[in-house]
């Protein structure tokens, strides 16, 4: 898990997600994905 001290000024736009990954050779920063799941594959909870 990261530690909270070295993520406390660290803030994303509700329009980012933010995904953890083996480096997928060729994608650069500013590229665009298309991302498919299976419907039982993510969850997503409204707070």
């Amino acid at each position: 898990m990261p530690d909270p001290e070295t993520k406390e000024d660290h803030f994303q736009k509700p329009t980012i997600l933010e995904l953890i990954l083996p480096k997928i050779n060729g994608l650069e920063y500013g590229h665009m994905v298309d991302i498919a799941l299976k419907k039982d594959q993510l969850y997503i909870i409204a707070n």
